[in-house]
């Protein structure tokens, strides 16, 4: 916890119940939804060149009392919402929902997508659509409907490119044209416009 305005450190709350083995959870985003934040974990085994292990989960924090929620209490350990795909990348927050690039292992192009989370009922949604639908590796991704948006492709040689995705038909486009093929570490949606970070 931090003071934007400082950038001093305020306190620190404590995710290690999401760790696997190796003791690290591997955070990746967060969100500040109504009262609760949503942090992703990678859950990757550092020992294995940071491979996907049995799962990957959603943390929830109580941002009022800066504690871990716990989505079950009668289980003996701190439960956040289990994810159906592994290691997710990049997220993007949107009337209630999580939309999430979940890349799984990036010798594998078909084991990760797009999946779903409701913070309403604080449960995954599942897949909206998979790596093999899209044709490589997802990354960044970019929204412009609850149904419909963008996202970076990964192929086997790791030329990147842009597709356009729907949820609803659980299709992807072809490549837009226009991209260097270089590598392309965000995508944003405003203003009725797509903004493309292609630092190729």
């Amino acid at each position: 916890v931090v003071n934007p305005a400082t950038g001093d450190s305020l306190k620190a709350i404590d995710l290690s119940a999401f760790a696997d083995a190796d003791g690290m959870p591997e955070m990746a985003e967060a969100f500040v939804v109504g009262k609760w934040v949503y942090v992703t974990c990678q859950r990757l085994d550092r020992k294995a060149q940071f491979a996907p292990t049995d799962k990957s989960v959603v943390a929830v924090i109580d941002a009022a009392a800066d504690t871990v929620v716990d989505l079950d209490p009668k289980t003996a350990v701190v439960q956040g919402i289990d994810l159906t795909l592994k290691n997710p990348q990049s997220a993007v927050f949107r009337n209630g929902r999580i939309y999430l690039s979940c890349v799984g292992s990036y010798s594998d192009l078909k084991d990760g997508g797009i999946e779903v989370v409701d913070t309403v009922q604080n449960r995954s949604l599942g897949v909206g659509i998979g790596e093999e639908t899209m044709g490589g590796n997802v990354g960044p991704l970019a929204l412009s409907s609850d149904s419909t948006g963008y996202v970076v492709v990964s192929d086997a040689s790791f030329t990147n490119s842009i597709k356009r995705f729907d949820l609803t038909r659980k299709t992807a486009s072809e490549p837009l044209k226009g991209h260097s093929g270089g590598f392309t570490p965000d995508i944003q949606v405003y203003g009725g416009q797509l903004y493309v970070a292609d630092q190729g």
